[in-house]
């Protein structure tokens, strides 16, 4: 554990007999394209480095190993103390993955050193594991008013928001709670289910009530725009 609030992160150099690097690759957006990285992944509660890093090498890349070395660890931040371990795994097994659902694009190859070497080189490698801290969610964001646009379900009244037939439903963020939301952001553990969770409880429900039975979002898309 780190400063209290970001969680240490472990990595994994995995080679095989012949000395094949194991890498994955996933579509990174926000990054312009595909990138390539070593599985890897923040560390969970109660978990030493090392379980983490056979973890997320199981997980990620379907491989487990029995010979183990811890190659080292760094910093990511001046601000943090929370750090990124490498280890390096030998002797491999290889399996089937066990991906989240964020993760389902993982690709795993297998390559030279020297060529993954120069994958870095390259400027097409990221490091995704490291526990980069969160700035706090701006002002502006949770006191916006939200117009959420899409399928919205509450009891047996299902329509779809922001068309001629019905407008968008309407959220003032200012009256909700989001100090939940925020310390999870913080802590680099707000997933995706966990948000529209806790935006539905926490935001939705404090400023419209829980509706007819509970609030649902069912549809594939949504459009959110603030105001």
């Amino acid at each position: 554990m780190g400063d209290g609030s970001m969680r240490d992160a472990s990595v994994v150099v995995a080679l095989d007999a012949d000395g094949l690097v194991a890498l994955l690759s996933a579509d990174f957006p926000a990054h312009g394209g595909e990138y390539l990285f070593l599985p890897g992944g923040r560390r969970e509660h109660g978990e030493s480095t090392l379980d983490c890093a056979r973890r997320e090498l199981r997980e990620e890349a379907g491989v487990t190993a029995r010979q183990w070395r811890q190659l080292g660890s760094h910093a990511i931040t001046l601000t943090s103390q929370a750090r990124v371990h490498i280890y390096e795994a030998r002797d491999l097994t290889l399996g089937a993955q066990e991906l989240t659902q964020t993760e389902q694009d993982f690709k795993l190859t297998w390559w030279p050193m020297a060529e993954a070497l120069q994958v870095v080189h390259d400027g097409r490698f990221l490091l995704p594991a490291g526990p980069l801290p969160a700035d706090p969610i701006p002002d502006l964001v949770k006191n916006s008013q939200f117009e959420i646009s899409g399928l919205v379900k509450t009891g047996n009244d299902e329509r779809e928001r922001g068309t001629r037939r019905a407008a968008p439903l309407r959220i003032d963020g200012r009256r909700g709670d989001w100090t939940d939301i925020e310390a999870l952001w913080l802590a680099g553990d707000l997933r995706d289910d966990d948000f529209e969770d806790r935006f539905i409880d926490d935001i939705i429900v404090a400023d419209i009530g829980e509706g007819t039975d509970g609030w649902e979002f069912s549809g594939d898309s949504y459009a959110v725009e603030l105001r």
